[in-house]
């Protein structure tokens, strides 16, 4: 087997959200601030990265409630953040333990940023109608007929209602064949994602979510697409297509990649995949966390990987691309350059 490879520029993250970068700053600091031998130089080294972004703000507050050592920061009281940071020097935490604790911060700060790769918000969890744990397929048969398979780790909310038929896609991959309406009076046939709205129009599709953008592949029949920000339905894709959309643009329409339904059969086919998506499906097979850094993201990938078998893929893919996979402590593995 063979993997090709070749470099784009990764989308950039929404503004004022926490990166990956901010997110291993953030953690740096606060295994830095639970040092007893923390220097004063060092508090203002930090205080001064706190109010440089505010998305440094919220990346130090999603690690401090990850760590659990420090009460909720509040930037209006400096006095009572003082209290809290020598309490923590009271606490004798020596130096050697920075990066085991920075590490073990990691694991859970940067999947909240998207590029961790792995555990789903439990309130998404919360909202779901039909769940998939990690390693786990589903099919489900929808009150209309319609038939709905979810990939590993994924969640909908169905919610029918009198006039409409509307599926919340809140994480992960669907692939729906619809039915037709038995419903007196014909209701539309809706998926919603954090993207805009695919409306089948007698269809087999599927629907990934990812953190930028949503992607549509069409088996059978067409698909309409309105963005989040537009007022106008402007794109139909037919079958035998695909496209990416974000809340604001749809780009052009390519051919349909048919194994993208491959997951149903436990296998993940990547034909010019980026090394970043690729993970994510793979991620959602096994437990821990599984992180890719942002210089390699952008690879290409082609090949196929049994979903079952996740360990064989990463020696494959280290074995066929300029990377390294890096098992870290508390369950981590970490995809980097060479």
């Amino acid at each position: 087997m063979s993997l090709n490879l070749s470099h784009n520029t990764p989308p950039p993250l929404p503004q004022c959200q926490p990166d990956a970068a901010m997110l291993q700053q953030a953690a740096h600091w606060f295994a830095v601030l639970q040092d007893e031998r923390r220097s004063e130089d060092e508090y203002a080294q930090w205080q001064h990265w706190l109010q440089a972004d505010p998305a440094h703000r919220m990346a130090w507050q999603r690690v401090e409630q990850i760590g659990g050592h420090v009460a909720t920061l509040d930037l209006a009281s400096q006095g009572r953040t003082r209290h809290l940071l020598d309490a923590v020097h009271r606490q004798g935490v020596q130096r050697q333990r920075r990066t085991t604790l920075k590490a073990a911060l990691l694991l859970v700060g940067i999947g909240g940023a998207g590029w961790g790769l792995g555990q789903s918000p439990w309130w998404r969890t919360r909202q779901a109608t039909h769940v998939t744990a990690v390693g786990q397929r589903g099919a489900f048969t929808l009150a209309d007929g319609s038939t709905l398979w979810l990939n590993a780790d994924s969640r909908v909310r169905v919610d029918y209602q009198q006039s409409l038929r509307l599926i919340h896609l809140l994480a992960g991959e669907m692939l729906l064949e619809t039915a037709a309406d038995t419903h007196h009076q014909a209701r539309p046939l809706v998926v919603h994602t954090a993207h805009g709205r695919v409306r089948p129009l007698g269809t087999v599709f599927s629907v990934r979510q990812w953190d930028q953008e949503t992607q549509v592949t069409v088996f059978e029949g067409a698909v309409r697409i309105r963005l989040e920000q537009a007022q106008e339905e402007k794109t139909i894709v037919y079958s035998g297509q695909q496209t990416c959309f974000s809340q604001h643009a749809v780009q052009p329409v390519s051919p349909a990649q048919h194994a993208r339904q491959a997951w149903r059969d436990g296998l993940l086919v990547a034909d010019g995949m980026r090394l970043d998506h690729l993970l994510v499906q793979l991620a959602s097979y096994r437990s821990g966390w599984l992180t890719c850094d942002s210089a390699v993201g952008a690879l290409k990938v082609v090949g196929v990987f049994r979903l079952d078998d996740t360990e064989s893929a990463l020696q494959l893919l280290q074995n066929s691309l300029p990377i390294r996979v890096r098992k870290m402590p508390l369950g981590w593995t970490r995809i980097t350059a060479l």
